[in-house]
Parts: C-alpha cells; sequence; structure tokens
C-alpha cells in the first residue's frame, strides 16, 4: 500500500482541538477534505503530519503554534479611536469587526479592550499562540490524473 508523499492528491478527516480539549473544527461528519500535499492549503504541521501515512491510518498529533497559526504577534494589537474608527456605532469587547483591505479584501479583527475613546483591535488569528491537537485519518490518497493522461500517436 502506498504511503502520501509530496504533490499527492489526497482524502482525509480532522478534528481539531484546542489546548482546553474543545474542538474548534471537524470533518467527521460530512465528506473528507481533498486537496494536494504540499498546496498549503492546511497548516503546516498538519500537513507534514500526513507524509508517509496510508490510507485507513489515523493519528494524533499534537502542533506547536510555529506550525499552526503562529505565536500571537503583539504588533497585530493596536488602538483606533472609537469615535474616528466607528462613529456611533456601539462596539463590546469579544466583537469581530471586518474592515476593508486593499492587500486582503477583508480584515477580521477582535476587539480585546475598551478604553475611554481607545478601541483595541487585535488581528492574530483566533488560535494564534496555541498548541493544537489534531486526530487525522487519512481516508485515501487519489490516482494522479496526469498518470492516466494518453498521449497523441506521432505520426
Amino acid at each position: 500500500m502506498e504511503a502520501a508523499q509530496l504533490w499527492d492528491m489526497v482524502r482525509i478527516h480532522y478534528t481539531g482541538y484546542r489546548p482546553d480539549n474543545t474542538i474548534f473544527e471537524s470533518t467527521t461528519s460530512g465528506e473528507p477534505l481533498e486537496f494536494q500535499l504540499g498546496g498549503e492549503v492546511l497548516i503546516q504541521g498538519l500537513e507534514e503530519a500526513l507524509f508517509g501515512m496510508k490510507p485507513g491510518e489515523t493519528k494524533r498529533v499534537e502542533i506547536p503554534p510555529h506550525l499552526a497559526y503562529g505565536e500571537v504577534d503583539k504588533d497585530l494589537i493596536f488602538p483606533v479611536s472609537r469615535k474616528e474608527v466607528f462613529g456611533s456605532l456601539e462596539v463590546k469587547t469579544g466583537q469581530i469587526i471586518e474592515l476593508p483591505n486593499e492587500e486582503v479584501g477583508v480584515l477580521a479583527l477582535k476587539v480585546v479592550d475598551i478604553r475611554g475613546d481607545k478601541v483595541f483591535l487585535d488581528g492574530n488569528h483566533e488560535l494564534a499562540g496555541q498548541t493544537l491537537t489534531f486526530d487525522v485519518e487519512l481516508v485515501e490518497i487519489l490516482p494522479d490524473p496526469a498518470s492516466h493522461t494518453e498521449l497523441p500517436e506521432l505520426e
């Protein structure tokens, strides 16, 4: 039986857990996730865990922040003027604010603190700085469509 390697198209099921063991994402109640290994679809640590797995194999992996969503970047936590940015809109701690951005389209920022006219926004991923655990199953390695392409006959 073949083991998963770079550029293979694979189908997996996974369940991701926060450090407190709560589930933040799972594919087990739906269709498996299909993607190409090496295509940077998944976080690095989860993708690396799949290399060498065989179809039907399962494993539990612990992924440190630098191989998941990164460490918390303090530069991504910053104050803005409540009046200038939000005007008369009500803002609450914990609220997710979506702001237009030329580079990425929309930035999702979390309100982490409010002090007077200053609203502190956090642009880090919600799972940044956390060691995550995943249960992962390699459901199948899909055939390479390039290997089944018929070549035209030469004249």
